[in-house]
């Protein structure tokens, strides 16, 4: 994995007025903690990191260039908060690390190929998206590819399966599954006939309500 660089600067501004201002600003609030050192609190470009997020992922090696520091912090992001509703980064957590020492992050599995059992009208069946693996910063894949070519409906594809690298080594554990290819859930006519009938009577009650309902109030209208 690229190790990326990104600009930040040191924070005085704490408070949920200062940070709602910075946000509006195309700024967002971060920290910075780890390895024994001091814990403060930082400020990234929005659109500087949004880039950085879609490029390299959420779990990018950063080199992060503060203001006012003469040596730039190797970081990972160990923690985004996100806008529940908007595509909007809230706050970010920067964890220290040594990029000579190995780290344990997680990565995504990327399904490529065209499963046979797909092809014979199966299902495909995702168990985990994203595995632990144990690296050093700079070894760090973006991503670890799996063919599904092969699989015929009723195979699985689970950790332990996944290739292996010189560069990295998986440490979660082996007998997750990751893909599995099923069979396509089948609908018995006899169950689609009784859903077809719980409607209709579902519908037949709807209807005798309200023309029981029309009917009182034809009737207390003539009354008065």
């Amino acid at each position: 994995m690229q190790i990326v660089k990104l600009k930040a600067e040191k924070r005085n501004e704490t408070g949920t007025n200062k940070v709602r201002r910075l946000r509006d600003q195309g700024k967002v609030p971060a920290v910075i903690y780890g390895r024994g050192k001091e814990t403060y609190p930082i400020v990234v470009d929005s659109q500087q990191f949004f880039k950085l997020a879609h490029k390299s992922g959420s779990h990018a090696v950063v080199n992060l260039e503060i203001d006012g520091q003469s040596t730039p912090e190797a970081a990972v992001i160990k923690d985004l908060q996100l806008h529940p509703i908007k595509s909007k980064v809230l706050h970010v957590d920067f964890q220290r690390i040594n990029l000579e020492e190995k780290i344990r992050t997680s990565v995504g599995v990327r399904l490529i190929g065209d499963s046979i059992g797909v092809r014979q009208g199966g299902v495909l069946q995702h168990g985990v998206w994203e595995v632990e693996i144990e690296a050093l910063p700079a070894s760090i894949p973006s991503h670890i590819e799996v063919d599904i070519s092969p699989l015929h409906i009723g195979d699985s594809l689970r950790i332990a399966d996944l290739p292996e690298s010189e560069e990295y080594s998986i440490v979660s554990p082996e007998n997750e599954i990751v893909v599995s290819v099923i069979p396509a859930p089948t609908i018995k006519e006899e169950e689609v006939v009784e859903e077809a009938e719980e409607v209709e009577e579902a519908e037949e009650e709807v209807t005798e309500k309200a023309a029981e309902e029309e009917k009182q109030a034809t009737e207390e209208s003539k009354q008065q």
